[in-house]
């Protein structure tokens, strides 16, 4: 993610990409206030199978009010696909 910049100013915006990359990346404990809170998908990189990966974004996603349209795991690019916002 890149800061952008307008009229010698930093633009502000939402938030929502940033905190769903904080979900999928930080490790499990990673916030302390919330332990269970994250998916730490470092633990899924070596697993064969992604559905139990992809159970557990949806799971983490949808406990944090966040609303999964779409979720795949590319088996040939090895990418992740989400499609999610948060309810207003």
């Amino acid at each position: 993610m890149e800061v952008q910049i307008a009229n010698n100013d930093v633009v502000i915006g939402t938030s929502d990409a940033q905190h769903q990359l904080l979900l999928l990346l930080v490790a499990k404990g990673g916030f302390k206030e919330s332990p269970t809170a994250t998916v730490g998908a470092q633990n899924y990189l070596e697993s064969e199978d992604p559905a139990d990966f992809l159970r557990e974004v949806r799971l983490r996603f949808s406990h944090d009010g966040c609303n999964i349209s779409d979720l795949n795991f590319d088996d040939n690019t090895k990418r992740l696909n989400i499609s999610a916002s948060y309810a207003n």
